[in-house]
């Protein structure tokens, strides 16, 4: 009960200061939350495939090789330059534009934009630009010989145990194998209503004002722990 009374007391004491420290915290969230973009998020989930003519050729998992094909600049400036979304550039890009790999071995991408509508189409760009360049890449064919490009690639460039089916001999794309990269939608784009950025603005300063009154608090405390130190050793 006396360290109750006792910690009332500080708070009295220091009313004023801690309403002060807490009141900027909050009001600082408040102004930073209103003055951010409001973004909203659409979503979309493909399932990458890579096709042959001949089974016996050895294929890299298709989310390896789309991951190889969208982290590369050259993707990210056609999107860009596409103008879908005149804000997107290539400071934000990675905040913007994201994706993961499932356990079922599907992509989930995510893009965000100031309205719902510029998301989806910006998504949508993507999915094309994707299709556009799988099918320019696997357009090249690659001849096992002394002058093919080929022999150019070192073999410990691939990761077999992550880029491969099996753990057999990487073998080269050559002429005549029919290679095919496409991928299905298993989702269109779709983006929610309400926007994703800046979260929530009531618990976000309820979540400011429980934390910043607890820390205001215990640096008070240690005020006047330390000032009454002080004093009696004067």
């Amino acid at each position: 009960m006396r360290n109750y009374q006792y910690y009332l007391q500080i708070l009295g004491k220091y009313k004023w200061i801690w309403l002060v420290l807490v009141g900027m915290s909050v009001g600082g969230t408040y102004l930073y939350l209103n003055r951010q973009t409001r973004l909203y998020e659409s979503r979309t989930e493909i399932y990458p495939l890579v096709m042959y003519q001949k089974t016996s050729m050895l294929s890299l998992n298709p989310c390896v090789q789309v991951r190889r094909i969208v982290q590369g600049e050259q993707f990210h400036r056609l999107l860009i330059n596409a103008r879908i979304c005149p804000s997107l550039t290539v400071k934000n890009y990675e905040e913007r534009i994201s994706f993961n790999e499932t356990a079922r071995h599907t992509l989930v991408i995510r893009a965000r934009a100031e309205n719902a509508a510029v998301a989806d189409s910006l998504l949508w760009q993507w999915l094309y630009q994707l299709d556009y360049i799988g099918k320019q890449l696997t357009s090249m064919q690659m001849v096992f010989d002394t002058c093919s490009l080929a022999e150019l690639i070192p073999w410990d460039y691939f990761h077999k145990q992550a880029d491969f089916v099996d753990n057999d001999s990487a073998r080269c794309y050559t002429e005549g194998n029919g290679m095919f990269f496409l991928f299905d939608i298993i989702s269109e784009p779709y983006c929610d209503k309400e926007p994703v950025y800046p979260p929530d603005m009531l618990k976000m300063l309820i979540f400011v004002f429980c934390l910043s009154a607890c820390f205001s608090f215990v640096a008070i405390c240690l005020t006047e722990e330390i000032r009454k130190r002080l004093v009696k050793t004067t």
